[in-house]
């Protein structure tokens, strides 16, 4: 067997470090956890949109690339690496990936879908920051 990976895991890989490398830095947190109490970089999240990591397991159906949870995974690894102040588990893994699985290629996309573009993030409301206390 061969486990390595395919020159289209390996280009996720680059894609994805590259992107959150120059995006992610540890400054650029930083700055974003003094002016932002979300602590979400939405231009990141726009970022990786344009490269196409968010659509990454959607089916191509739905505006997405297709492939699957191997490389969603690898993708979120990179978040991990970076500690990328984004969304990707809860919208990418919680969100996109059950609602995008094997059966989603057999429906048709919802009235509502706007693709993988990145201007809407929908994710579990557990996750979501409590009211401020008073």
């Amino acid at each position: 067997m061969d486990f390595d990976l395919t020159d289209e895991q390996q280009a996720t890989i680059d894609v994805a470090g590259k992107l959150l490398g120059d995006k992610a830095a540890p400054d650029a947190i930083r700055a974003l956890e003094q002016r932002d109490d979300m602590r979400f970089d939405r231009d990141l999240w726009a970022a990786m949109a344009d490269a196409g990591l968010l659509g990454i397991a959607v089916p191509e159906a739905h505006g997405g690339a297709g492939l699957g949870v191997l490389e969603l995974c690898l993708v979120l690894e990179e978040v991990g690496r970076h500690t990328a102040p984004v969304p990707a588990l809860a919208a990418l893994a919680l969100g996109a990936l059950p609602v995008g699985g094997a059966r989603a290629a057999r429906r048709p996309a919802p009235a509502h879908h706007h693709g993988p573009a990145g201007t809407f993030v929908r994710v579990p409301s557990s996750t979501q920051p409590s009211p401020p206390a008073r």
